[in-house]
């Protein structure tokens, strides 16, 4: 291979946009971990999630032992070639609230509940999709990233933290799957289940999708599960980390007065 074919294959290949997501969370000072490999124990193949990011908030003002939060994104990236067209619908909200309860340390009838960034986007979410050239099939790019990322989620979510923590601290877990895609300018559209007639419209800020994932879990059981994955544009991760920082301030004063 000379210069020209290491260029080419250097620019056609995604781990240049997976390089500028990391290198932005570090920039950020939060730990990364590039492409960690798990055996698929629906396939017993190995795969890898391209990373996972973790960021750590450690408790003032808790009374005994040290106390810290820590939240992990388990990201898939996926620089974005094609238009994709969403359609959006309430969400499920006792599901999502059932899933936070039981997830997080956020409470059921708990003020600070609804800072947790799933609950703080408005009442729509996207459920179903359609890529240009592949109209929701097996073969559709965003079909593939977001059964990836889930794969990488329930496969990695056990694993060891990137920061490590006292013995004697107490840790609280929150951990999310996102798909962060390169930009949402000019391809990502959304049309509303109840008018599909409506004209599309851009979307032009992150938002949450809606599934019921069946999967087989790492000990080789099967289970059926509801997520909501978030779906990021790059461009304006900024805006996504801040609602992150308002839930890490929500989840510091629960876990203070618990």
């Amino acid at each position: 291979m000379d210069i020209a074919g290491a260029e080419k294959l250097a620019n056609e290949s995604g781990n240049g946009f997976q390089s500028r997501v990391a290198n932005a969370f570090r920039k950020l000072n939060w730990a990364v971990l590039i492409s960690p490999f798990y055996v698929d124990s629906s396939t017993d193949k190995t795969r890898e999630l391209d990373m996972i990011v973790e960021k750590r908030a450690l408790v003032q003002g808790w009374v005994g032992a040290p106390q810290s939060i820590h939240v992990r994104l388990f990201i898939e990236c996926k620089y974005i070639a094609q238009g994709t067209v969403f359609w959006v619908d309430s969400i499920d909200e006792p599901q999502a609230r059932d899933w936070i309860h039981s997830h997080t340390c956020f409470p059921p009838n708990n003020v600070y509940t609804n800072s947790h960034h799933y609950l703080t986007r408005g009442p729509d979410v996207a459920k179903l999709f359609a890529t240009e050239r592949q109209k929701g099939d097996e073969n559709d790019p965003m079909f593939r990233t977001i059964n990836q990322c889930l794969h990488g989620f329930v496969h990695n979510k056990s694993r060891d933290l990137l920061i490590s923590a006292s013995r004697a601290s107490n840790v609280t877990n929150l951990d999310y799957p996102v798909v962060m895609c390169s930009s949402f300018a000019d391809n990502f559209y959304q049309t509303r289940m109840q008018n599909p007639a409506a004209q599309p419209v851009p979307i032009t800020t992150d938002f949450a999708f809606e599934v019921n994932y069946a999967y087989t879990r790492p000990s080789g059981s099967t289970a059926r599960e509801y997520f909501l994955l978030d779906i990021v544009d790059f461009t304006k991760l900024d805006d996504f980390l801040n609602r992150i920082d308002q839930e890490i301030s929500a989840a510091t004063s629960i876990v203070v007065t618990a």
